[in-house]
């Protein structure tokens, strides 16, 4: 049976938007360092200039508990929300302005980077193989472990108009190349 979005997370998520926020999303099973979660703080570490710039991470897993702890040890508990395991978390995406997909490590073929795109959700990505596979343009990614290209990107985003419609655009164009009509198979 089809898993159901939790309405609370979607109301928070609405209630920092409301705020004027720009909001950056990470969703990921919560393998620490292998998806990225430490270079992602860091990269939020960088960016305490933009308050406006606030993060959602929706994960679980069994290293969950460092993300909490470590938005505590890096003072990060104002600008970023973390909300734990989230069924259905795709359907929380169209009240995400950016998708970052930081992982470090291998990753076949990351779902969250479809959804991302299904939602219409600009998108940066680490340069992982599977990642240039599926975003192509450098203008989607940044160099593997890198917290200031990271914050670099999502500063560019938030504040410039250009840098974000290129965004659109190419996701936009890649998202051609994976759709598929699942039920007409």
């Amino acid at each position: 049976h089809p898993e159901t979005v939790n309405q609370e997370h979607v109301e928070v998520i609405k209630a920092i938007k409301d705020q004027g926020k720009y909001i950056v999303g990470v969703i990921a099973q919560v393998f620490y360092r292998a998806k990225g979660f430490d270079v992602f703080l860091d990269a939020m570490t960088r960016l305490r200039e933009h308050p406006e710039i606030h993060a959602v991470i929706v994960g679980y897993g069994d290293e969950v508990e460092l993300i909490s702890k470590n938005i505590k040890r890096l003072n990060l508990g104002d600008r970023v929300t973390f909300l734990g395991k989230s069924p259905a978390a795709h359907h929380l995406m169209p009240f995400i302005d950016v998708i970052a997909s930081p992982t470090q490590f291998f990753d076949a073929f990351p779902t969250v980077i479809l959804e991302a795109m299904e939602a219409n959700c600009c998108i940066i990505g680490s340069d992982i193989d599977a990642h240039k596979v599926q975003l192509k343009y450098d203008a989607l990614m940044f160099p593997n472990g890198d917290a200031e290209a990271l914050a670099n990107c999502l500063r560019d985003l938030y504040s410039n108009k250009k840098v974000r419609s290129l965004n659109y655009s190419l996701v936009k164009e890649r998202r051609k190349n994976f759709e598929f009509d699942w039920d007409a198979q």
